[in-house]
């Protein structure tokens, strides 16, 4: 099973939850001009993990580990398929509702796109429960 895995310290902990502050680096950041490239970024992240045993402490480095299907699946979801929908929405309002008026086919499209991503949030909670992260041991998981 391929996983994809960030080292984090952990900010919190909860009943078998940890939060983990990662730090996101783009793809250039081990560059030696990233200092003068303004498209060099970082960026911190906090993520919910599962937190399996109570061995974790507030301030340990941890590995948080996940399948890598779920960065498909979270492509699937924020990206392609609010895609299809606008360019849907698009076309059938260019078609049939509105077919003389680009402005109207437009905030069409625009409007099926923000009730998409309203409706992503109210379902924040289950879709939670489809993208779980395990935290591990940085001791244990280098073991040989």
């Amino acid at each position: 099973m391929e996983t994809i895995s960030h080292v984090g310290q952990i900010e919190e902990i909860k009943e078998h939850c940890v939060r983990v502050r990662i730090e996101q680096t783009s793809a250039c950041s081990a560059c030696h001009a990233r200092r003068v490239c303004l498209s060099a970024d970082s960026r911190e992240k906090l993520i919910d993990a599962v937190a399996e045993d109570d061995s974790f402490r507030v301030g340990e480095t941890v590995q948080v580990c996940g399948r890598a299907s779920l960065g498909m699946k979270a492509v699937w979801w924020a990206y392609v398929l609010p895609l299809f929908l606008l360019l849907l929405a698009v076309f059938v309002s260019t078609m049939w509702l509105f077919p003389s008026d680009e402005g109207l086919c437009a905030l069409t499209a625009l409007g099926v796109t923000v009730l998409y991503y309203l409706g992503l949030y109210l379902l924040r909670d289950r879709m939670k429960r489809q993208f779980v992260f395990r935290a591990e041991h940085l001791d244990n998981h280098f073991e040989e």
